[in-house]
């Protein structure tokens, strides 16, 4: 972790100065956070809304709706977050061609071709880099940290954006956030404090929660390419849990838990009482030492641990989007380091399978908050190049047409769908697929 005096230390002889391409929810609590630090300044934003974009400029600085002219700006580090694919690849390469550092908050870019723009950034002289205040930076320093002082992660995750809340009185289970109920069955209660048999049937018990999306699962895809983690369920183990149970359930079969192999990448949607910490949109670890009295020592400052004492749970419980941007803005300029793996690889693809009969035409449009795509589900699967049939990554998928009829189940390749004219997504990944495989 570096130190925050470092970074501003020469702040006066070392101003940095940021175009900022989406003003989304992200680029705003950016532009927001940017006035209060020495030396760091938002030279531009730009977002296809002029309005939007207007409203998060400081005085002075320019108000574009073509991404594609932030490369030609007089700015030190572009900052990527209209969570569109295509256009993040393409400005991206653009910015790093010309002497720009990245920093990369479009996960569905970096899920499919981020390998490649830290390669091209390397070549380049400049950094690529994950952005903190987004979970897969986060989670990447968690397990960083870990290994730094010598601890085996078992597991790295996160928690699902929001808390399934169990109020025992009345027997209800509500949203976090909208306080809407969940449909239950009956003896939900009954499974409050469970074994990992027990935390199986509670997915039984509730209708209607979306306990992965396609948003969780690029995560944790990235997470993996970052770290060198695998992953043990192609569609994630993803259960309903209690925070003091992580460390019982991701732990290997033999041991009690869920994992039929260790060093992977999952989720969970935290389950608490209303009195209880939030765990929303928080990242963990779950480690492993065989040294007791350092459980030991864990166990009396609270942190939770397994039963049988060899597994305990590391947590950073927030992620807080452009409000910690800033950390991963100021080490690339500044320090020239990233926040994330120097040299990615490709491990993990997340790829679109069928949920139903889709027929030739079909609009595979990916939308709303967790980009889902109608008619396909995601799931993991080990990376590889694209072409003689293999899968092509659920963001490639997004925003296609299929060419030909779908079953239920099937997995889509390139094959399936139609490839788009001068795609930069797509370019570039054929690009990494020759680099890497």
């Amino acid at each position: 972790m570096v130190n925050a005096a470092e970074l501003f230390r020469d702040a006066q002889d070392k101003p940095v100065c940021i175009a900022l391409v989406g003003a989304g929810q992200f680029g705003a609590t950016l532009a927001a956070q940017a006035p209060r630090l020495p030396g760091v300044t938002i030279a531009a934003v730009c977002d296809v809304d002029a309005e939007k974009a207007a409203r998060l400029a400081p005085e002075g600085a320019t108000v574009l709706t073509d991404a594609m002219e932030v490369a030609g700006l007089d700015a030190d580090v572009v900052v990527e977050a209209t969570g569109h694919p295509e256009t993040a690849a393409a400005v991206a390469e653009a910015a790093i061609a010309a002497g720009k550092h990245v920093v990369m908050a479009t996960k569905e870019a970096e899920v499919a071709v981020g390998p490649m723009l830290a390669h091209l950034a390397a070549e380049a002289g400049v950094v690529y880099t994950l952005a903190d205040g987004d979970q897969p930076s986060l989670l990447v320093g968690l397990v960083e940290r870990a290994r730094l002082l010598g601890l085996e992660v078992v597991m790295a995750g996160k928690s699902g954006e929001h808390d399934m809340v169990w109020n025992a009185e009345d027997e209800l289970l509500t949203h976090l956030v909208t306080g809407h109920p969940y449909y239950l069955a009956a003896g939900f209660g009954d499974l409050w404090s469970g074994d990992r048999d027990a935390v199986r049937e509670r997915a039984a018990t509730v209708y209607g929660a979306p306990l992965r999306t396609p948003s969780d699962l690029t995560e944790m895809a990235v997470v993996a390419n970052h770290t060198g983690l695998g992953f043990d369920a192609e569609e994630l183990h993803a259960p309903i849990a209690r925070w003091p149970e992580l460390a019982n359930l991701f732990r290997p079969r033999d041991a009690g838990g869920l994992l039929r192999k260790t060093g992977v990448v999952d989720m969970v949607t935290c389950l608490r009482r209303p009195d209880e910490a939030s765990l929303a949109g928080g990242v963990f670890v779950v480690v492993r030492c065989d040294d007791a009295e350092t459980w030991d020592m864990l166990a009396e400052k609270g942190i939770p641990v397994s039963d049988c004492g060899g597994y305990g749970v590391l947590v950073n419980p927030v992620h807080l989007l452009g409000l910690e941007a800033m950390a991963s803005i100021l080490q690339a300029v500044r320090l020239r380091l990233p926040t994330g793996a120097r040299a990615p690889e490709p491990r993990i693809d997340m790829v679109a399978r069928a949920t139903r009969h889709l027929g030739p035409g079909h609009d595979l449009a990916m939308g709303g908050h967790h980009h889902d795509i109608d008619g396909v589900e995601p799931l993991l699967v080990d990376a590889g190049p694209i072409g003689d049939g293999r899968p092509l990554p659920f963001t490639m998928v997004a925003n296609s047409r299929l060419t030909r009829e779908i079953r239920p189940g099937t997995v889509l390749t390139a094959g399936m769908v139609e490839e788009p004219a001068e795609s930069v997504l797509w370019r570039l990944r054929g690009q990494q697929d020759a680099l890497f495989h």
